[in-house]
């Protein structure tokens, strides 16, 4: 293959619809492409909107969040209540892990 054969630029294809005849085969194969291309985004969006990442924290902001010191983030870490998910010394918490109620009832009154 020659290199210039890559840079042409996609061919367009033109459809007529017939809207004289709505049961043209043009038309309905023209309608189940339109509804397999929506089926397909509206798949898309769930899986999408099934897929979104837990919201995450850094150590002060859970510790905001509890209305507690720090320090008590680090301890339930320690005691296993919570999950590291940081890279280095940067550490992150789920959000629905500080929702869990073993940890909440450590919640302080705001």
């Amino acid at each position: 293959m020659k290199s210039t054969e890559c840079n042409k630029p996609p061919q367009i294809v033109h459809i007529a619809i017939d809207i004289a005849n709505p049961a043209s085969p043009v038309n309905d194969l023209f309608k189940s492409f339109v509804r397999a291309c929506a089926d397909e985004i509206i798949f898309d969006l769930k899986v999408s909107e099934s897929n979104e990442k837990p919201k995450l924290l850094t150590r002060e902001q859970a510790s905001e969040y509890l209305n507690c010191h720090v320090e008590t983030i680090s301890n339930f870490e320690k005691r296993g209540w919570l999950k590291n998910y940081g890279v280095g010394r940067r550490k992150l918490y789920s959000l629905s892990e500080l929702e869990n109620p073993q940890i909440s009832k450590y919640k302080k009154a705001s």
